[in-house]
């Protein structure tokens, strides 16, 4: 866990200290992602969280070659869901993991209604040169 925030507090830092923070070098890599099309309540029984899909992902090289993730969540199933995260892993072109991630991307009182749509924008600390596939998947916990 500290490790996860000593990144986030490091791409912070990095984002902030910079003037132009950001490249527009958009689609250099196309994420490979997981999720369902049907409307029907998809579960990790153990966890008891919902997998929901990821839409318009693109990822591309900030001035500093970081990684930003861009993307949407739409929940596709009959319930609310809240405390949406996103899961993802870099991979290079020999299939080789970069980095592996996780991010809550919405606030804890934020309520994902059925059949609406909530964007996402991340910063990974990731060699945006190396970067060949993502693997992105999205879950939200049941409101009870």
């Amino acid at each position: 866990m500290m490790l996860k925030e000593i990144t986030i507090i490091f791409s912070l830092l990095m984002v902030a200290s910079f003037a132009d923070p950001f490249n527009e070098f958009k689609n250099s890599a196309r994420g490979q992602v997981n999720g369902t099309d049907d409307n029907q309540y998809n579960s990790n029984q153990q966890s008891g969280k919902v997998f929901i899909p990821v839409e318009d992902l693109v990822t591309s090289k900030t001035s500093q070659g970081m990684v930003e993730v861009d993307g949407a969540v739409r929940n596709n199933n009959t319930i609310e869901l809240h405390d949406i995260e996103i899961t993802g892993e870099f991979f290079d072109k020999d299939g080789k993991s970069l980095g592996k991630f996780n991010e809550y991307v919405t606030q804890p009182s934020f309520v994902l209604k059925p059949n609406e749509k909530h964007t996402f924008n991340l910063f990974e600390v990731v060699n945006h040169n190396r970067l060949a596939t993502t693997n992105i998947t999205a879950t939200g916990d049941p409101v009870n």
